[in-house]
């Protein structure tokens, strides 16, 4: 590697008209290291820093699936925050503008048999009850064959809630699949990565009650559960955007109202009720 000197040397030289063949004689170097100081704009050494949209590019094929979709960009922030996204707000929407073709996705639906599978997550809310802005944790089970589903808000998001989440849904269902998907917070799993998968211990007890086998969806890949996005996308837009709540209890009821719209619906893919 030449030093800077010589590299803004070469530069100069080159943009007064001197040859490549002069330049290497005057600055004593190789013909090759001419061409490559001529090659780039990038001094000797220099290493660029992360571009801010690069951080989004990890999460792309979350992205297309979600607009695919037609999910709100504000959802699928929260979505790539979640899976570790740490750039900007602003980066990842201009990460978001491009054009629709390059995001769009390839994937197969993956279909269940009844009983089969169950997938569950989570997400968190600014919701205002009684007047005053509230964190509420809308915890969401959905049968993957029926499509059926549940959703329970709480004020808590720790291990206890979640089970409490999964739990409710497996009442309201009025029993157990033989699998659950789910997502890979420490509340449930500790470590995964590829092959390298330990769930928590507290949880495995939980599905050990219930004869569950949890599967921990892939890093990065919401598509594997994918089914459970659509229902918490139609709470937000029917339910929670824009509306506000006397008390937790009126919440409660509104979430219940929807859910029980939401199994008596003409359902797209299946094309039966719920």
């Amino acid at each position: 590697m030449i030093s800077l000197e010589k590299w803004q040397t070469i530069r100069h030289l080159k943009s007064v008209g001197v040859s490549k063949r002069e330049i290497a004689k005057l600055v004593r170097v190789a013909r090759s290291t001419v061409d490559a100081a001529l090659a780039g704009d990038d001094p000797p050494g220099y290493r660029r820093g992360c571009p801010a949209q690069d951080l989004v590019e990890p999460y792309r094929e979350m992205l297309r699936i979600g607009l695919d979709r037609g999910q709100a960009g504000v959802t699928l922030l929260r979505d790539v925050r979640k899976a570790g996204y740490a750039g900007s707000r602003t980066s990842f929407y201009v990460f978001l503008t491009r054009p629709k073709a390059e995001l769009q996705p390839w994937y197969r639906r993956f279909e269940t048999g009844p009983g089969e599978q169950a997938q569950f997550d989570w997400s968190p809310y600014t919701l205002p009850v009684g007047g005053v802005p509230t964190s509420v944790i809308i915890y969401g089970t959905v049968l993957g064959y029926s499509r059926r589903v549940h959703w329970l808000p709480s004020l808590a998001e720790n291990q206890e809630a979640v089970l409490e989440g999964i739990g409710a849904g497996l009442r309201h269902f009025g029993g157990a699949c033989r699998f659950l998907v789910i997502d890979n917070a420490r509340a449930m799993v500790l470590r995964h990565r590829g092959a390298d998968l330990r769930y928590n211990e507290t949880f495995l007890a939980f599905c050990g009650h219930y004869r569950i086998q949890p599967i921990a969806a892939t890093p990065v890949h919401p598509e594997t559960k994918g089914k459970i996005e659509n229902p918490f996308e139609s709470l937000d837009i029917h339910v929670l955007r824009g509306s506000s709540w006397t008390d937790f209890d009126q919440l409660e009821q509104a979430i219940a109202a929807v859910e029980a719209e939401w199994e008596q619906r003409i359902h797209g893919t299946t094309r039966v009720p719920p």
